[in-house]
């Protein structure tokens, strides 16, 4: 008979260190533990949402829909809020590290506009590109035509019965 040991989750991850090593194995006092005695721990909590291995499609979903109400949208959307604002800040930080300086560290904020960068739209530019991005070969055309299916049948019948 084991005796059951009782451990909260902090106290369980103590135990995740290598004690042992047995042919290239790595042996944890956790396994020990295990081996040993009945570990329960006292604080665990499962997440209802995370238990959907034995739930049909449309438990699962009527599931989600249930834990799903504005509260949790707005603390979702505030979070992702804050997230893109962050990233917002940092790349203008970097355009501004961009920017400030001398002239050769200078790329994108002497054109700012879009026709400093591509040209007027409303001009008629005939200066072909240096890099061409389409090809200008034609499609190749296929070298046989299929036969249509009536004849092909014809022709397996006449093989298999001969001719009339």
């Amino acid at each position: 008979m084991r005796y059951e040991k009782h451990y909260t989750v902090k106290e369980w991850k103590r135990f995740n260190r290598i004690v042992e090593r047995e042919n290239g194995n790595d042996i944890t006092a956790q396994e020990l533990l295990c081996k040993k005695y009945d570990v329960i721990l006292t604080d665990y909590k499962v997440n209802p949402l995370l238990n959907y291995r034995n739930l049909s499609k449309k438990d699962l979903a009527v599931k989600i829909a249930k834990n799903f109400n504005m509260k949790n949208f707005d603390k979702g959307m505030k979070i992702f809020d804050q997230g893109l604002k962050s990233f917002t800040d940092s790349i203008d930080a970097v355009t501004s590290q961009l920017g400030s300086g001398n002239n050769k560290t200078k790329l994108w904020s002497e054109s700012k506009s879009k026709t400093k960068l591509w040209g007027d739209k409303r001009q008629n530019n005939t200066k072909s590109p240096s890099i061409k991005i389409w090809s200008d070969k034609p499609k190749k055309k296929r070298r046989y035509r299929k036969k249509p299916v009536q004849d092909r049948h014809k022709q397996n019948l006449q093989s298999i019965w001969g001719k009339k």
